[in-house]
């Protein structure tokens, strides 16, 4: 009764499917650590689904379109070429990557490749596993700082669903060892070079990229044979309003007397070895935002793109494949911003009554471009 129990909520499998080999008698890697980790099948799928990217799904109506072999933009998720291992998937970082998580699960949706996002260490709980560089000693110091006045300021965690997502897709605190063993173990790995700098954007800065000079992490993925698949992702930062970014929080006074230099300062940092970036100033400062009207969200995976080995020891090979990959994902981010134009539904409104119908039964998600 209860297999009978199990397969009919969809949390039966006959076989267990990991990311990459497992070795018999291993225990599974804790949430963070970059071990291979059992993909998670259609119910726990949909279940870690059911806060954050239902919500994101709702409002956002996410379409996703990728680039075939001959070079044509099609309609989902058909381009990615999903036998290749390893594979490396670099985005644009979008303010704050609320939109990360609703494009890793559908692209194990469609593709069952399980994308192991290489995260900042900030956004996962206290005590989590897998910190590798010597931060633990940090973990339990003072994320949390008091001020002059006795009022405390801390760095907020995600909300408890994003993490939750985040432990069920397999991400990894972004680390030099990390990102070398889920390379060597040929898994898909999803890296946002413009990390937070990226990711924290300054105000004028919409979809701007901001990658380290430095072509490390294109020589760590040579030595693999990686295949790497730019992705473009576009319409979050369109749906919130940056209200202070990390400039003005820095120099506020008031800010600044409630102790935020310590809370700055106590935050672990993520950029060393093959992630260093000295260009680029990658401190954890979260810049204070508010909710706009929600803008259609569009992801295109641009064409792939093949390291050999030699690019590991050629710096000059390898610094022309980090400008080759850099300039396909600022090709798909403008092919993006061009083709929305020729969405009927990219305006919140018309797009939500047409998915919510006050009568009647909703007819699916609304249309988008087609793809040229």
């Amino acid at each position: 009764r209860l297999l009978d129990l199990l397969r009919d909520n969809g949390f039966y499998v006959e076989r267990l499917r990991f990311t990459s080999p497992v070795r018999r008698g291993s225990r599974p890697a804790p949430p963070g650590s970059p071990g291979p980790i059992e993909v998670p099948g259609t119910a726990e799928t949909a279940r870690s689904s059911e806060e954050w990217n239902a919500t994101i799904r709702r409002y956002g109506s996410p379409v996703f379109f990728s680039t075939s072999p001959d070079g044509r933009v099609v309609r989902g998720l058909s381009g990615i070429p999903a036998d290749e291992r390893p594979l490396l998937f670099c985005g644009n970082h979008q303010l704050y990557a609320f939109d990360m998580p609703v494009m890793v699960e559908q692209v194990l949706k469609e593709t069952g490749v399980l994308m192991r996002g290489l995260a900042h260490p900030s956004l996962f709980p206290s005590g989590s596993g897998g910190d590798e560089e010597g931060h633990d000693e940090q973990k339990e110091d003072g994320k949390e700082q008091e001020g002059s006045d006795g009022f405390k300021l801390e760095i907020p965690e995600p909300p408890p669903a994003m993490q939750n997502t985040y432990s069920t897709f397999g991400a990894v605190q972004v680390t030099p060892s990390a990102f070398y063993r889920l390379l060597r173990q040929k898994e898909a790995v999803l890296l946002y070079p413009g990390g937070v700098r990226e990711g924290f954007k300054r105000k004028g800065e919409q979809y701007e990229l901001f990658w380290p000079t430095r072509p490390e992490f294109v020589r760590m993925a040579a030595r693999f044979e990686t295949t790497v698949v730019p992705i473009a992702a576009i319409g979050l930062e369109d749906s919130v309003s940056l209200v202070l970014d990390s400039d003005e929080i820095r120099a506020s006074p008031l800010l600044q007397r409630l102790g935020w230099a310590e809370v700055e300062a106590s935050a672990r940092g993520a950029r060393r070895g093959v992630t260093e970036d000295p260009d680029n100033d990658h401190a954890f400062v979260p810049p204070l935002i508010a909710p706009s009207v929600p803008a259609r969200l569009y992801f295109l995976f641009g064409r792939p793109i093949k390291l050999g080995r030699e690019l590991y020891e050629d710096r000059e090979a390898a610094a022309q494949a980090y400008a080759n990959v850099k300039a396909e994902l600022e090709a798909c981010i403008s092919y993006l911003l061009r083709a929305r134009e020729r969405d009927p539904y990219k305006d919140f409104l018309p797009r939500y009554l047409y998915e919510n119908p006050p009568l009647g039964q909703a007819p699916g998600q609304a249309p988008t471009f087609e793809p040229r």
